[in-house]
């Protein structure tokens, strides 16, 4: 065990006091998922560290509106409410820097690991009932940033989520969103 804990804690401490070449990155991305082919919104904020020119690894924590629903009876009301969280880890390979029309592009593939928490919450009358899964899902991504200085770029990528869960739960998103370089 303590070989285990001065492993993690030499990796942290290379990480975080080896900056001369060190850039992380924050950002954030607005996207629609089309879960079942109906649109659905939701945001993601991004940490990224920069491994060498074209490797990046990172973390991912997002909130999606996965849909709502009312029904309504002359006895009773039932109000039905879905998010999704998704929580993961993230690891891209930037293809280079491209100069397009003086604007520079960013191209890239990534795929994104980690664990998609479906929440539902449910109101029959006045009883509300809340139910959690939790699953694990994997999104190869493809998008491009695009460069407005040295340290903040706008970016669009689509993502296949897939989710390993009981029935269908597999998804694409569609994404924009801006990233700040911490130099």
């Amino acid at each position: 065990m303590k070989k285990v804990v001065v492993i993690i804690s030499v990796i942290i401490g290379y990480l975080f006091f080896n900056t001369a070449n060190a850039q992380i990155s924050l950002g954030a991305n607005l996207g629609s998922n089309f879960y079942y082919g109906k649109p659905r919104f939701g945001v993601t904020f991004t940490g990224k560290y920069k491994i060498n020119d074209n490797m990046f690894a990172g973390l991912n924590f997002g909130l999606a509106s996965k849909g709502s629903a009312d029904y309504t009876a002359p006895l009773y009301s039932i109000k039905i409410t879905s998010f999704l969280v998704p929580i993961s880890g993230l690891l891209e390979y930037h293809f280079g820097e491209y100069l397009v029309n003086e604007v520079t592009i960013k191209p890239y593939a990534g795929v994104d690991v980690g664990c998609y928490i479906f929440n539902s919450f449910v109101a029959i009358n006045a009883e509300k009932i809340k139910e959690s899964k939790i699953n694990f899902g994997l999104a190869p991504t493809f998008g491009a940033w695009y460069a407005l200085d040295d340290n903040l770029s706008l970016g669009t990528n689509v993502k296949y989520n897939f989710v390993v869960s009981e029935g269908t739960n597999s998804y694409f998103t569609l994404n924009i969103g801006a990233l700040y370089n911490i130099n």
